[in-house]
């Protein structure tokens, strides 16, 4: 490889083919004042390097993945392609270059998506995909018009049995849907297209089919087929995931990306990476150019960096919660702790397993009618909503008291705040916790047959228990749903009056499962109901002391603090230890009617203090 590359340069790579002999050239240019190329996204696989191809007149070691590619990509066009663009074995060019993903995928005319080579099946869904789609337009613009959808061309659409399925369920299970550096690529993308050898489509065009197809019916998603064909349905589960979220991302960031980053670290967990270090650069381009700046400061790719990631974890979450002054952070769930953590409680491990779902990320403080209110169908969209919504989230995240520090080398968090109530019972069952194939099935089916189902619904029948004990004083009804046990399910107070009978469905759903139409209004809602239960598995359901219960991530326990930071949005979980003035994080929470200003500062039980969490 050549000298090494400056701060603001890159490497693009000209392709030559000679007697099935590839010839690659690379030049130096910088990224303002580049010639157009196309930047490739793609899995680099498990194989070492060993194949040898000539570049810039030397032997150069690649592996079958990017042999295979580059056999097949335009010899007229320039390329990025990072295992030959950047100089792998030098650790601080990979630092360097690492910050300018973004820029370099965004500035590209058009990513590449290599998908390696195609099966007769991938081939066949590839070829057919856009006409089958013009087809599922037209019965999709039926049943807008109400029209008759049977009256569809079903001679032209494919068979069940068609290799067309066969080929999609195929393309769903490829390794680039399980990456996390993939992810990023195709979203600062300004034009895309999946490769398959000479094969390609639009990734926008999949997206369209597979999401709609699902919603409307079309799509002939049956894990039974995907499971015979492809091994599992799970991957093509987390593949539809990874579609779902691309035009949600590309939407929030264009509104305030480094407000989207603390869930993505979430919402990615399944993504693949090489190490846990990858866990933060695999996305760090999603943040805008400052923050991007202040983290590609500490990125260490040395062998001591890579085996001390926790190091980069510590050092991320404090310039993101310092610079923004954000608290968003703490609503990611907790991880299945061990003895040997190293890291403050208040900072999670998130190469290891979270032990529940993101429940709290403040969704009761946006408009009913917000794109992204997963559950806006069980809610109530009141006049003046959205201007009420916006007046509270202003309130909370501008509010003048607001202080986010650190001391002890960036280890001890300190916040302002104040305590408004104490955990007094706790109903909890921790075989639940970390149980995210049961959290994340998609098939009521299937959930009834897992075995942490009856488990969840025990808890869910406990909990309903405590609440029903400490609304009426008593638990003889039970036919009663206390209405603020829905808006504690649902984390919002916002709920429906039929939500009640909903709630009676679902559980009886939950009990003995029905097939379920879902292009029901109703029965879409009693859907939702019946993911919110499941997705709640792992939670502790808690009673305070003055007689509330609310809902939190798992493990707070009696005698710990409710507090309020200013700042945040939800409610923090906090556990005194003897003998000094440090507590330890234990989680978000939230109580029906505590969850705005004035009724938390109507709670209060002490003066506001700066709490110091290690």
């Amino acid at each position: 490889m050549a000298k090494p590359l400056g701060v603001d340069e890159v490497r693009l790579l000209a392709i030559e083919r000679h007697n099935h002999t590839l010839h690659l050239t690379t030049h130096v240019h910088k990224l303002d004042n580049i010639p157009e190329y196309a930047a490739v996204s793609y899995v680099w696989g498990t194989t070492p390097a060993s194949k040898i191809a000539s570049c810039n007149g030397k032997d150069l070691l690649i592996n079958q993945s990017v042999f295979e590619m580059l056999q097949y990509l335009d010899s007229d066009r320039l390329f990025w392609i990072d295992a030959i663009c950047i100089n792998q074995n030098d650790a601080e060019e990979k630092a360097t270059q690492i910050p300018l993903m973004e820029q370099i995928y965004a500035q590209a005319a058009f990513v590449a998506v290599w998908i390696g080579i195609s099966t007769p099946q991938t081939r066949t869904f590839m070829t057919e995909l856009p006409r089958v789609l013009e087809i599922a337009r037209r019965w999709v613009s039926n049943i807008a018009k109400n029209i008759d959808p049977s009256t569809r061309d079903d001679c032209a659409m494919p068979s069940r049995d068609h290799p067309f399925w066969v080929g999609c369920y195929q393309l769903l299970h490829n390794q680039w849907f399980k990456r996390l550096w993939t992810f990023q690529e195709v979203v600062f993308a300004k034009r895309s297209i999946i490769v398959s050898d000479t094969a390609w489509i639009y990734p926008d065009d999949l997206i369209e089919f597979v999401l709609e197809g699902r919603l409307q019916g079309y799509f002939h998603y049956e894990q039974e087929s995907i499971g015979y064909f492809c091994g599992n349905y799970t991957d093509a589960d987390r593949a539809i995931l990874f579609l779902r979220y691309i035009p949600k991302l590309r939407l929030s960031l264009q509104q305030n990306r480094n407000q989207t980053f603390p869930y993505l670290l979430f919402d990615l967990r399944h993504r693949l990476v090489k190490e846990p270090v990858d866990r933060i650069w695999g996305v760090a381009g999603l943040l805008s150019g400052d923050k991007r700046q202040e983290l590609a400061s500490i990125v260490d790719y040395s062998a001591t960096g890579r085996k001390e990631y926790w190091k980069t974890y510590l050092g991320a979450f404090k310039i993101l919660m310092t610079e923004m002054q954000t608290l968003q952070l703490l609503s990611i769930p907790p991880v299945l702790r061990s003895q040997k953590d190293v890291l403050p409680t208040w900072c999670p491990d998130i190469s290891k397993t979270f032990a529940c779902s993101l429940s709290f990320c403040e969704w009761w403080n946006y408009p009913v009618n917000h794109t992204a209110q997963y559950y806006r169908e069980l809610l109530i969209d009141e006049p003046g909503d959205v201007n009420d919504s916006f007046a509270k989230r202003a309130a909370i995240v501008e509010h003048d008291k607001k202080s986010i520090s650190f001391r002890d080398n960036g280890t001890q968090l300190c916040v302002r705040g104040f305590v408004v109530d104490t955990i007094v019972e706790v109903v909890e069952d921790s075989r639940l916790q970390g149980a995210m194939d049961y959290t994340e099935e998609a098939a009521t089916s299937r959930l009834l047959r897992h075995p942490l189902h009856p488990i969840n619904m025990d808890w869910h029948l406990k909990s309903l228990s405590l609440a029903r004990r400490l609304a009426h004083g008593t638990n003889q009804d039970k036919c009663d749903i206390p209405e603020e046990y829905l808006m504690t399910l649902l984390s919002d107070c916002r709920i429906k009056k039929d939500l009640p009978k909903m709630y009676n469905e679902a559980v009886t759903q939950l009990t003995v499962g029905s097939k379920m139409n879902s292009l029901s209004l109703e029965l879409r809602q009693m859907r939702r109901f019946i993911e919110r239960l499941t997705d709640l598995a792992g939670h502790s359901f808690f009673a305070t002391k003055s007689g509330r219960f609310g809902l939190a991530q798992p493990g707070c326990k009696p005698g710990d603090k409710l507090c309020v930071f200013y700042g945040g949005h939800p409610l923090y979980v906090l556990r005194c230890s003897g003998g000094d003035d440090l507590a330890e994080f234990c989680g978000s929470a939230f109580v029906p009617y505590l969850m705005e200003p004035a009724q938390s500062d109507a709670a209060r039980i002490g003066p506001d203090e700066t709490f110091v969490i290690r």
